[in-house]
This record gives structure tokens, sequence and C-alpha cells, in this order.
């Protein structure tokens, strides 16, 4: 046998066994077997089922907005489809969670949740996430569903006549379930996939659901909910004529009806339109009803070819038991929306001819501008209590949004070089026009002074990753933590006017969307300079972006007294800011201070504090004798912290600081860089200040070498600067067109660091 009839051959063989392990066709005893092990996995009503999905795909703590927060992992794409991913969110993961969990306590799928931001802010990407979650989740052994089909035979050319005759060859078989296909004569499917559980008549199903968890595992005990979907729920239209039709036929033995049930396992696949389905917004019409005609009976037994049947098709119909996206809702015409007054809160939808009970999550999305002309409407109050809203503001953590550049540029290739922190400048600006002046009115007293004087530079990095601003006292630090999440959501209900219409206005509404950036990074990616698309090259490009102020409405916002909105001089603040940052590559790669001597200096300082506090003695771990805690190495370590407080109180706090982490981590170990980070950070700038002299000698040696500016090298400088400069590219990503263009930059600058 050639190679390829062998993997035909081991494909066959995979396909089969694949084909039993997962239960792909089963009679409806073996499903009601199946139920019985797992009455609430095998039941679960589409809230349940989405739920469980987003857990299933795991969570992991992360920081949202300088808070702790839960992210679902779910979001991160699927089978590594982060084309899909959704950057940040948390929030909006979270809401979303807990709407679908309150779903399972109210036991149905009462509203329709609206996910509604400015453009560009991910809420069709979060949804696409849900759907391709669903897809990859239904394949699973824990999450596999199942739907059933009304099978029929004749005997056909042999002469035997299979149906409603009772003394046919059919009266021999239990199940027509495993039926070969040359002996179906009639396979009718489920428009709406019919769960099985509803062939168990509703007097009988809670008993026997009951029975079931009894003897079921204490997980599907735990989880299990009698949601209406399974309490009440009922065969499509269609399928109830051929149940009723077939109970009269067999004179209401039920265990023949139940021959003719084929119980398959089905998974969901957007692409096919089956549990997951987008609605464009020129799409009006949902669903509708047909009947099926008698020229499409054809194989059906003599009684059902008379009766009269309708079935439902349609995007709901296609969507039932999955979900369904209402994309840019508010632009289809509020008639054609109407009706899911009613199927929002009832589930039901009435079609002609046709009544369908649905399980399904409704979902939309909106544009704010559509949603806040809509508030105005006087069918607003009636859409409201079927509409569960949920904000989709643009991002406001700099780290974040340089993701979704640096994602950006990963697709351009080899082709072009991205310099270090190209994507981390992007975001900082961006991030800047989005961020609110805070407010200061109905806070504490101690606080007003302290939130009222933030700078948006302060404020995006304490959304960042929490860092507080270096020129207020410990106290006024934790003071400023502790107003974090308030300061985050102070404008979250608040509506004000914007050029005459009233309009939401929290945090994240408005500002320079992360498409108009990708838009400009890949208008300057197409022939940059040297091959290099680099921070400086995106400051220079900036004052082009925002110079007509028509395009855009952020750029038409009030600037406010501390600077908020003012989008020109963002421009430089992130310029200064880029310094920042490169002087830290600059300090790392010259050798000035190893990275880390500062955690080694640090822990031997705190070693030291915890011993004076304690009275005890400190441990030399060279020579693991015990010693008194040296006081001269304290007093020049809070030098360099610029500790503005007492001895006394500063050290205090920082013994606080480690007995909270260890509160909240009792297993974790310290990183002194986490527990402190402001604390490094401003150590780090010190003694590069200490060093600048250094570093200014050293860029200068770099220039002579290349032949930039005049002037002599020593033998042992000209070592130094090219060793520095082979290790800014090897180390630290730059070429040699981005390394120069950062280093003339610094070297023009260097005098704004001293």
């Amino acid at each position: 046998m050639g190679p390829i009839e062998t993997i035909i051959d081991e494909l066959s063989r995979e396909s089969e066994e694949r084909f039993e392990r997962d239960n792909v066709i089963l009679s409806f005893s073996q499903f009601l077997e199946e139920v019985r092990k797992k009455p609430y996995s095998l039941t679960r009503s589409s809230s349940q089922y989405m739920a469980d999905m987003m857990d299933y795909f795991g969570t992991e703590e992360t920081w949202c907005c300088g808070t702790p927060t839960r992210r679902f992992k779910l979001f991160d794409g699927v089978d590594g489809g982060v084309d899909y991913a959704t950057i940040g969110q948390e929030e909006t993961q979270n809401a979303l969670y807990r709407t679908f969990r309150e779903f399972v306590q109210r036991r149905q799928n009462d509203k329709m949740l609206l996910l509604h931001g400015p453009n560009g802010s991910s809420k069709t990407t979060l949804i696409t996430g849900l759907m391709r979650g669903l897809e990859a989740y239904s394949q699973t052994p824990e999450g596999a569903l199942f739907r059933f089909s009304w099978v029929f035979s004749e005997a056909g050319d042999k002469g035997e006549s299979l149906g409603f005759n009772p003394v046919d060859v059919e009266e021999k078989l239990d199940t027509f379930a495993f039926l070969d296909a040359e002996r179906i004569s009639a396979k009718i499917p489920s428009d709406l996939h019919d769960h099985p559980i509803f062939l168990l008549p509703r007097s009988q199903r809670a008993t026997f659901l009951a029975n079931s968890l009894k003897e079921a595992s204490e997980h599907e005990r735990e989880s299990f909910v009698e949601t209406r979907m399974v309490q009440d729920g009922d065969f499509s239209p269609k399928f109830r004529a051929i149940y009723d039709a077939l109970m009269k036929a067999y004179r209401g033995d039920w265990k023949k009806i139940l021959r003719h049930v084929q119980v398959e396992r089905y998974s969901i696949r957007r692409q096919y339109r089956r549990g997951a389905v987008t609605i464009e917004p020129q799409s009006n019409i949902d669903a509708h009803s047909r009947q099926i005609g008698h020229a499409t009976m054809k194989g059906l037994p003599p009684i059902l070819q008379n009766e009269t049947m309708f079935e439902a098709q349609g995007d709901l119909v296609d969507a039932n038991r999955g979900i369904v996206e209402y994309s840019d809702f508010f632009k289809r015409p509020i008639e054609a929306n109407k009706y899911l007054l009613t199927t929002a809160e009832t589930g039901v939808i009435n079609l002609q001819s046709y009544t369908a009970h649905l399980d399904l999550i409704l979902m939309g999305t909106s544009n704010e501008n559509y949603l806040s002309a809509f508030r105005r409407d006087p069918l607003f109050p009636s859409f409201q209590g079927r509409l569960e809203l949920i904000s989709v503001p643009y991002l406001l953590e700099f780290d974040k949004e340089a993701q979704i550049y640096q994602h950006h540029f990963e697709k351009m290739g080899d082709a072009i070089h991205i310099a270090p922190h190209t994507a981390k400048v992007a975001g900082i600006w961006s991030v800047l026009t989005r961020l609110l002046q805070p407010s200061v009115e109905g806070r504490k007293k101690a606080i007003q002074s302290i939130v009222g004087g933030l700078t948006p530079l302060e404020k995006a990095h304490l959304y960042n990753d929490g860092s507080v601003p270096m020129r207020l006292t410990d106290n006024e630090k934790n003071l400023l933590r502790q107003e974090i999440g308030s300061l985050r959501h102070e404008y979250d209900n608040h509506e004000a006017e914007f050029e005459g219409m009233w309009d939401a206005a929290y945090e994240g509404r408005r500002g320079c969307s992360a498409r108009e950036m990708l838009t400009m990074l890949s208008e300057i990616g197409i022939n940059p300079p040297g091959d290099s698309l680099t921070p400086l090259l995106i400051l220079n490009k900036l004052p082009e972006l925002i110079k007509d102020v028509s395009l855009y409405q952020f750029l038409r916002l009030k600037r406010s007294k501390n600077g908020y909105h003012d989008c020109k001089g963002f421009v430089d603040v992130v310029r200064e800011e880029y310094l920042r940052l490169l002087t830290v590559d600059v300090q790392k790669a010259a050798d000035l201070v190893d990275e880390e001597e500062y955690n080694r200096l640090f822990e031997t300082y705190f070693l030291n504090v915890k011993a004076f506090a304690t009275n005890e003695k400190v441990v030399d771990p060279r020579t693991s004798a015990s010693l008194e805690p040296d006081e001269g190495l304290m007093e020049r370590i809070e030098n360099l912290l610029e500790c503005d407080e007492s001895v006394e109180v500063f050290r205090s706090g920082l013994m606080n600081q480690v007995a909270s982490f260890r509160i909240s981590n009792p297993d974790s170990p310290i990183v002194y860089e986490d527990v402190f980070a402001d604390l490094f950070h401003r150590l780090r700038s010190n003694v590069f200040k200490q060093s600048l002299k250094k570093v200014e000698k050293l860029v200068t040696d770099v220039f002579i070498l290349e032949g930039a500016i005049p002037g002599n090298v020593s033998e042992a400088d000209k070592a130094s600067a090219e060793s520095f400069f082979t290790r800014m590219q090897e180390s630290y990503g730059y070429n040699e067109f981005s390394l120069k263009e950062a280093l003339e930059f610094l070297r023009k600058r260097i005098s704004d660091l001293y």
C-alpha cells in the first residue's frame, strides 16, 4: 500500500474513533444515560453555558486602571487566535460575566446586552471573542451540545413497507438512530436545535433530573439551577406537530415514538451560522416562517404527509441556543427593533402561523452618538427596561494601548525596524487625550488638593500601574492610592452638553481612538527614514494629525486648568517622557549601575530597617556574622530616596507596606521592586542624575567615533563607547539608525536632566 493510502487509512481510523468517543450519534435512551451522569452540564440554558464557557478558559489576576481585577483568558484569543484578542477591557469582561450569572439566578435571559462606546473601542472584538470561545468550547467534552432529529425508514425496493404497519420489519428495531443511510427514507432536522430533554414530558422532567442529581458529582449538584428552559422548554412548532402525529399513530405508545429520535452532538460554528450569528444593521428581517410543502415530504409516513407544518428560518432561528449580535443596533429602523421588546423579556418570537421559544443571548453594539440620540426618543423608556447597558470606553492604560500598536507593528514584517518605546509613545499620547480633569467635589478635604493637582501624565501613570507622583508625601501617596477607584468611575453616569447636544461624558468616551492612531502609524510606516519607525518620528508626525480640529471631536474639547485635553501640549509631555525612557536604556547599557545592584542595595537597606525597627541584628550574607543595623548605609539610601519625612515615619511606612503585602500574598515571595515601585523609580532616577556626567561623555564619545562631531577619544574610552553602542543594539533592540537618532536626541537634551 502506498503512502497516500496509509495516510487516508490512518485518518479514517482516527475519525471513527473520534466519532465514537464524542458520542456524535445517540439514541434517546443513551442520551438519558448521559444526562443521568451530567444532569447540569447537559441541560444548561444559553446563559449558563456562556458563563461556564468563560470559566472554562480560566481567569487571571491583573491590573485595570490601577486596581487589581480579574481577566478572562478567553479574551486572549482561543486556539492561538491573537488577531481576535481583546486587549484590556477587563471591567467590561466582568460586567458581561456578572450579567450572564444574573440571568441564571433569574432563571431566564430577560434582557438584551448592549455594548456601547465610541468608535473603535473593541465592542465587536469582545463579542467576537465570545463567539470564538463558544465555538471552541462546544467541541470539548465539557461543552458538549446535543439536539435531535426525527428519522423514518422504509424497506423500499425490498418490498417491505416500514412506517406505521404493526407487522413491518420496523417493529423489530428499538431505535432508528443508527440505521444506515440507505435505509433512512426521511430525516427531519430541528430548525431551532431543539434540546432532546424536551422529549421528556414536563411532569416527568423535573423528577428525572432531581433523581439524577442525587447520584451526580458534587459539581453537577452545586451548579444545577432549574431554569425556565429546563422547566418549561418545548419543541418547535414543527417538531410538536410531528410528535403529536406520532402519538396518535402509536396510540400513546411513547416508546415507539422514541424509536424515531436520533440525538446528535453538534458544535457552534459562526461560519455556518450555527449558534453564533451577526445581524448587520441593513438586515431588517431577523426571522420568518414558511409552510412545509407536501412535495418536500417524500419518504415520510402517510400520517405526516397530510399534516400542515411550518418551520422557522432566519438569523434568530440559526442562533438559537447560542448568541446573536445586532451590529450597530440603533442604525436599524426603530420599527425593526420593536419586536425585541417582547423577545428580550420573554424569549418568545411571534411569526406568522408560528410562535418560537428561544434560548439565546441577545447582544448588540452601538456607537455612543446613536445611543445618546435614542435616549431622547419617546420609545427609549420602553427599551430601557429590556436593555442591559454595558459601556466599552477607550483604554486608559497606556501599556495596554501600546500592545495594540505593537501587534500592528508585528504584522508589518521584518522590512521595517520598530525602535524601542515606539508603541509606548503612541500609547501614552493616545491615553492622555482621553483623560478627564478629576473633580474635587464630594471628596474629603485631605484629598482635594492631591486630586485637584494631578496632571494628565500623573493620572495616566496612576491608571497604568498604580504609580503615584514622587512629589507627594508618603501619607499623600496612600490617600491617592485609596482614591483610584473613585477617580476612575466618578464620571460613569455623567452627561454633559457638547456642541449643542447632551451626551455621555464618562472617562474614555472621547479621545484619539486606536483606529486613528493605527492609520497614522500605517502611513508613516510605508517608507520611513532608515526603514525605521521611531518614537521621534511619531512625535514629529502628531502635530499633523491634530492640526485640523474639524476632523475629530476630541480636538474640540476645552482645555482644563491642569492641561487636560491639550492635545498639542501632550506632544511635548510625551517627548519628555520618552527622554526619561531613553535615559533608563542608556543607564543600563552603560553599566553605570547593574540592575541587580538596585535590588541588592534595596534589600540590604530594608533588612537593616527591619532589624532597626525590631531591635535585632543583621546577618552579613558573606561572613554570617550578626551585626548592628548600619546607620550610615540607611542614611545614604534615604538621601537617594529623597525621604521628606522623619526617618521614623518613613521607615515605619516601609514596614507597613511589607506587612500589607504579606497579608494579601501569604505564599508569594517579596519582590521589593514590585512592592516599592515608586521608591525604585526614585532610586534609579537619583543614581542616574549622579552619573549624568559619565553618560554625557559616553554619548559624546560615540558621536566622535562616528565622525559626527570633532574630538579625540582615548583607547579606554573608545572600548567603552563601542561596547555601549553594541549593547544598545543587541540587548535593547535598537538598530544603527534608530540608535543614532535616539542618542542625538539625548545629547541635545541631556542638560534638561540635571
